[in-house]
């Protein structure tokens, strides 16, 4: 345009382009940010357009509709090439020049102008090399023609773009044309008049309305000429109510939709063409284009800078509606992706509230001394009866121990001095410890440790169900950790493993301290030193240094025991030697069955009580294997916990991240909506 329009100077049409394509920057960003995937190829050409202050009218339409013939009528010269074929390789703008002009825009950003014929001879042979397949002269080729008249309606500003067809067969007329669509601020259709308003047409409008917010568009029906009468009647009353059913499709404005009613013109552009170039005589389609052409020069004669700039503005306001939506369907997303990450931790967290619950039964029947002190009650019981029995047994057992003793030494009256009777009861008394300690082992793996392997599976009919649970419990833990990752989550099984460290431990496979020969063993060397004590404190005794406790009291009866014992023998010399050594055995084994009985019986002290200590080993090896199972759920709840950890650090972070996009999200709705009331009120 080439002086003010109307719309004020020139300093407030910069003003505003400077506004507006920092709210499309703006709104680029938005789109960057919130990754819409917006398309802002039209915005971007229409905001460009806005660097010069020209007022493109671009003719659009398929190949051979008649395009250039149509501006060639409106320019009053045979000036555009125009044939059957697609001539128009590349954009040609017809504007304002005092003196007729064309100029080439070069590939290399020259400018040359050239002649008319010049022109015409480079279209044709681009269109030849197009048509076979050949590279293009790079000499020749050329980015747009500006071919420069002197016509009134041009002096306004005004811009006639002759647009590639459509339809031509090739790609980059099509590129060409749909671009010149988004960088044009208005648009003349020619359609042809035996096919008018096809399909592809009544898209490419609808994309031109609604898509690239253009609003002053003119449809001419051409070729009006090429009918027979009875076909130009047809379409001239008929063609009309077409349009209006395409326009009530769309759902436009009113303001808009009732100005695009009015904008369609029966057209015959050569006809037109030929009478203004005084080659014919009266043609149809002629009034119709003096129609079109005052159309053109009221919008010409209208407010061009403002409708210029209220074309992109459109457009702008409409991608930032879109990217609001997006805004809105982001924020709705996220605010699922928040639910599921709140009810994958809730999963989480209630499938670990459920394994320790399970776990902690588990403790529970573990620990109940309940078990443990049954276990020990009845140890305790059977060994008072197996201990009190072999008191009871202890002179049998030496008895018996008699026919394989080695004969006493020495004569009859040397074997009764104090220090040979108190070998040979020493003697007597190690046989019977021997004696009770193998009665003690075959008692303990018979009746002890099957009592203890009772106990232990009672615990396992006692947890099972728990253990059960437990693993079903692990599995569905695993289940929700390893939810949406992909990975598969491992095959658990925890109730039989556990049920080997409960139950499925071997006697000889226990610490020695804890098998029966091992506390057969200890208990034994306890007994014998006891009774090595009782012996030294006899032959106290008897020097008269009694020990003043249990043990010294005892010593003291057994000193009284064996001096009555030795004196009643002394007067015993009749009989053989057999004889007599057999009475001393007879009478040091009574003496030793009374030593062992104050070793087993007498004095406080655990060694004196066996069957405490027998019933506190039962209890510390139920406790041990509790301790094993309980060990091994709580492995597998560590492992477990520490997946969790991991899971529930990565929900976090990815609520945390929720939080931050929707923050990021609400600031750019807020900006968008700032944006849009700065455009707004720009108009």
């Amino acid at each position: 345009m080439t002086e003010p329009n109307r719309a004020g100077s020139w300093e407030a049409w910069e003003r505003a382009r400077e506004e507006l394509e920092k709210a499309v920057g703006e709104a680029q960003a938005i789109a960057r940010r919130v990754r819409s995937g917006a398309d802002f190829s039209a915005l971007e050409k229409a905001t460009k357009s806005l660097g010069d202050h020209a007022f493109r009218i671009g003719v659009i339409g398929d190949f051979s509709n008649g395009k250039s013939t149509l501006i060639n009528a409106m320019i009053g010269a045979d000036l555009l090439p125009s044939g059957v074929l697609p001539l128009t390789a590349r954009l040609a703008e017809i504007r304002y020049g005092h003196s007729p002009a064309v100029t080439l825009h070069m590939l290399n950003g020259d400018e040359i102008e050239v002649t008319y014929q010049e022109f015409i001879e480079r279209n044709e042979k681009l269109k030849e090399a197009e048509d076979t397949g050949r590279p293009v002269d790079p000499g020749i080729d050329y980015l747009k023609a500006s071919v420069e008249k002197d016509l009134k309606i041009l002096r306004s500003g005004v811009v006639y773009v002759d647009v590639p067809g459509h339809n031509s067969g090739f790609s980059m007329h099509e590129a060409i044309a749909d671009d010149a669509m988004r960088g044009c601020d208005a648009l003349i259709a020619v359609l042809h008049a035996d096919v008018a308003l096809r399909a592809v047409e009544s898209d490419r409008l609808k994309a031109a309305l609604l898509d690239l917010e253009h609003r002053s568009v003119f449809v001419a029906v051409n070729k009006l000429g090429m009918l027979l009468p009875g076909q130009q009647e047809q379409l001239i009353a008929g063609f009309p109510l077409r349009w209006e059913r395409f326009l009530d499709s769309l759902d436009l404005p009113t303001g808009i939709d009732a100005s695009m009613r009015s904008r369609v013109y029966l057209v015959d552009s050569y006809n037109t063409l030929q009478d203004r170039i005084g080659r014919g005589r009266e043609y149809v389609g002629v009034e119709a284009f003096t129609r079109l052409e005052r159309d053109l020069a009221a919008l010409a004669d209208g407010d061009l800078i403002a409708e210029k700039l209220d074309r992109p503005r459109r457009i702008l306001l409409r991608q930032m509606g879109d990217l609001r939506r997006t805004v809105t369907e982001q924020g709705k997303l996220l605010d699922v992706d928040a639910e599921e990450l709140d009810a994958h931790k809730e999963a989480i967290d209630t499938s670990i509230a459920k394994l320790e619950h399970h776990a902690a039964e588990i403790r529970d029947v573990c620990e109940r001394r309940g078990i443990r002190r049954g276990c020990r009650d009845a140890v305790k019981e059977t060994a008072d009866g197996h201990f009190g029995h072999c008191q009871t047994r202890l002179s049998a057992w030496a008895q018996n121990a008699r026919r394989g003793r080695p004969a006493a030494e020495g004569n009859r009256l040397s074997r009764l001095s104090p220090v040979r009777v108190r070998a040979r009861t020493e003697l007597i008394c190690g046989e019977l410890v021997d004696r009770l300690g193998r009665e003690t082992l075959r008692w303990s793996e018979t009746e002890v440790y099957p009592e203890i392997r009772r106990t232990l599976e009672e615990t396992r009919d006692l947890v099972k169900s728990e253990l059960d649970e437990f693993e079903g419990e692990v599995r569905r833990t695993w289940q929700n950790l390893l939810s949406g990752t992909g990975v598969e989550p491992p095959k658990v099984s925890v109730v039989d493993p556990a049920m080997e460290e409960l139950v499925g431990v071997n006697l000889e496979e226990l610490p020695l301290g804890t098998r029966p020969v091992g506390v057969v063993a200890l208990l034994t060397g306890e007994v014998r030193g006891r009774i090595r004590s009782l012996i030294r404190m006899v032959r106290a005794a008897a020097e008269g240094e009694p020990d003043p406790g249990d043990l010294g009291q005892a010593a003291q009866e057994i000193v009284e025991t064996i001096t009555e014992g030795v004196a009643q023998l002394k007067s015993m010399l009749v009989g053989s030697d057999e004889e007599v050594r057999q009475a001393l055995d007879r009478f040091l084994e009574e003496v030793a069955c009374q030593v062992m009985k104050a070793a087993l019986v007498k004095g406080t002290g655990g060694v004196t009580s066996l069957a405490d200590r027998y019933a506190n080993n039962a209890e510390q090896i139920v406790a041990k294997r509790h301790e094993a199972l309980l060990d091994y759920l709580d492995g597998q709840s560590k492992r477990v916990r520490s997946l969790y950890d991991n899971a529930i650090t990565t929900v976090k972070e990815g609520l945390d991240k929720v939080a931050e996009e929707k923050a990021a999200l609400s600031h750019a709705e807020e900006r968008l909506t700032a944006l849009a009331r700065m455009v707004e009120e720009g108009r």
